[in-house]
């Protein structure tokens, strides 16, 4: 399976995402412009965060956002190492 395909489009998220990870500013948002590339590079440089570390981070919130409950637990989810 493609990449691309499996991290999709993250400007659905971008909420949550400057919720999450409150280092990241708006202007950092819209540079990402929905490209989950660019903000895996951005937790790498702003958390320290390793490749394989931004990548579950980021996994872990989709998988949450796009499962049954997420509506009820929004605010209660912690992506991994924050």
């Amino acid at each position: 399976m493609e990449k691309k395909a499996v991290l999709g489009n993250c400007s659905d998220m971008r909420d949550q995402i400057s919720e999450w990870w409150d280092d990241l500013t708006q202007d950092d948002m819209d540079l990402m412009s929905g490209d989950p590339e660019q903000l895996l590079t951005l937790l790498q440089e702003r958390y320290g965060y390793t490749r394989n570390m931004a990548f579950l981070a980021f996994m872990e919130i989709k998988i949450h956002m796009t499962g049954p409950v997420w509506k009820a637990r929004a605010k209660s989810v912690t992506p991994l190492g924050v």
